[in-house]
């Protein structure tokens, strides 16, 4: 999960994953020091809901140990980033600001405490255009155009329903998400893992998925065309594949129309192939 590997980084995987998902730690300090502010100076009411939630959830989801000898075991490593979407620190800091503030007396004293804590907030944090401004999408399903056509040929000439393709890993990966009827020939999974990732698995394949769907990789990720063409075309079968997308500039293209895939459209910058039965 974004780099970070739970057997390497130990008990300090929590906070290096919050620092990785959250950009830095001011805004955890800030909580903390909310937290630990309203445990002091709030009422009942506020305790109840701020600190004793802060604290279950520190002694639980955010424990490090029990991230590692108990969420590791269930194998919810990967997606572990989501329990703090859970930690309620902008309603915390917010409302203990608010209170700061509105325990000042009034006059200068409560407008310059409201300005100082305005600063942290805002400098303390990461900048929206610390990368540069928002690039606006292509279109409004937030998909590169060229997908999208492609998407449109291939239902052009398979029909409606579900349809079965071989797409490069950048298509195999968000293909799904404009379009659900395709079905990926290669799994999410095994592209990463194909890629180098050590935080999926694939272990819900059988040997022959796994075998199949690496000889497939093989020809279009790394271009390895020493792969006897009728074991690729068996492969393909294998998987029951009905089309192949690959980029006109593919090395892998001669390969493929070479091993009996059939061209049939070629869109934006796309060749699509057939898969028939042989």
């Amino acid at each position: 999960m974004g780099g970070i590997n739970l057997n390497e980084s130990g008990l300090d995987f929590v906070r290096q994953v919050f620092v990785t998902f959250g950009g830095n730690t001011t805004v955890l300090t800030l909580f903390l020091l909310s937290v630990l502010y309203l445990a002091l100076k709030g009422k009942k009411e506020e305790r109840y809901v701020f600190v004793t939630t802060a604290v279950f959830l520190a002694f639980t989801v955010y424990n490090p140990f029990a991230v590692k000898y108990i969420l590791g075991k269930l194998g919810m490593v990967n997606v572990y980033y989501r329990f703090f979407w859970i930690l309620p620190m902008v309603l915390t800091i917010g409302y203990a600001c608010t209170k700061v503030v509105g325990g000042q007396k009034k006059g200068w004293r409560r407008y310059l405490t409201a300005a100082v804590l305005a600063a942290v907030i805002c400098f303390g944090g990461n900048s929206v255009l610390a990368g540069g401004l928002p690039k606006l999408p292509d279109n409004q399903y937030k998909m590169p155009d060229d997908l999208l056509a492609v998407c449109t040929v291939l239902h052009e000439e398979a029909g409606e329903g579900t349809v079965r393709v071989v797409f490069e890993p950048d298509f195999n990966l968000i293909v799904r998400q404009y379009d659900a009827s395709f079905e990926l020939v290669l799994d999410r999974d095994m592209v990463l893992t194909y890629q180098g990732s050590n935080t999926v698995s694939t272990d819900a394949l059988t040997e022959q998925e796994i075998e199949d769907e690496t000889k497939i990789l093989q020809i279009i990720t790394q271009m390895d065309l020493s792969l006897d063409q009728k074991e690729f075309y068996r492969s393909l079968r294998e998987m029951n594949a009905e089309y192949i997308v690959l980029s006109s500039s593919s090395a892998a293209v001669s390969y493929v129309e070479t091993a009996g895939c059939i061209p049939v459209r070629e869109v934006e910058g796309h060749i699509i192939f057939r898969v028939e039965e042989k």
